[in-house]
């Protein structure tokens, strides 16, 4: 079978205590998976539908997101770039993921989904290899098409309106709290065309300098235009002046 096959259960511990856990009264538990969104070697995580399998049997009604950071199926990285190799490059990125979301945490079940705790699991390989342990987070899942799913000839010029409006004001939203995305793309936009638009995957997020030298105007600038490009590519033009040839010419 499969590491991440439908069907497969493994083991996995809360770094700290959350919701789920407070729930279960356990910091252990199994997850079994239900789904694969995202799965398979050259990943930088696993992507996963999973539900909880609790120490008597039981099954919880509920599932979740698991975005599982697995070294052994993660792109080889250059130790010139990360000297720690994958495992090092796995932790980094959750780690930026888990500080996004908690950094964000207001804004958690409406514009991005509700995040449930870093967890510690054995890897569920069938081979030997020098990792064996991995990190996962648990994620709210959200019933929305991907930006990316939806054909733009099929929206009307109010859903055009709309996306560009709760586009505009998401971005604001993390701006305004101190998380830069960086990763604005039709894949990372979920949206059900009628109010609700979230942001997922702040793998690639960076954060507000509390000392002053950050590159706050870059990064809201990155932000800003990749968000201008996608939108162009669904027939949404941006009410501003033309843009400087790159990115950073969009002024903020």
């Amino acid at each position: 079978m499969e590491a991440y096959a439908v069907g497969r259960r493994f083991q996995v511990k809360a770094d700290e205590n959350n919701p789920i856990t407070t729930a279960l009264t356990s910091t252990t538990f199994d997850l079994e998976i239900t789904k694969q969104l995202s799965v398979g070697p050259g990943r930088r995580c696993q992507v996963l539908v999973v539900r909880i399998i609790t120490d008597s049997n039981a099954v919880l009604d509920k599932v979740y997101v698991a975005k599982c950071y697995d070294p052994t199926l993660c792109p080889d990285v250059e130790r010139t770039e990360w000297p720690g190799g994958t495992q090092q490059n796995c932790t980094s990125l959750k780690n930026t993921e888990t500080k996004a979301y908690k950094i964000l945490h207001q804004l958690q079940g409406t514009d991005l989904p509700t995040f449930y705790g870093v967890y510690k699991y054995d890897i569920p390989n069938n081979i030997s290899s020098r990792y064996v342990e991995a990190d996962a987070i648990l994620l709210e899942v959200i019933n929305h098409s991907t930006l990316g799913d939806i054909d733009p000839g099929d929206l009307s010029p109010d859903e055009k309106l709309e996306l560009k409006r709760l586009g505009d004001a998401l971005l604001a939203k993390i701006h305004n709290l101190g998380v830069y995305h960086h990763d604005i793309t039709p894949e990372n936009l979920l949206w059900d065309r009628r109010k609700s638009l979230k942001l997922i995957d702040f793998e690639a997020a960076t954060f507000r300098d509390g000392n002053g030298s950050d590159r706050t105007k870059e990064w809201i600038a990155l932000d800003r235009g990749k968000l201008i490009s996608l939108l162009e590519g669904y027939g949404i033009k941006d009410e501003r002046p033309a843009p400087a040839p790159w990115f950073f010419g969009w002024s903020v």
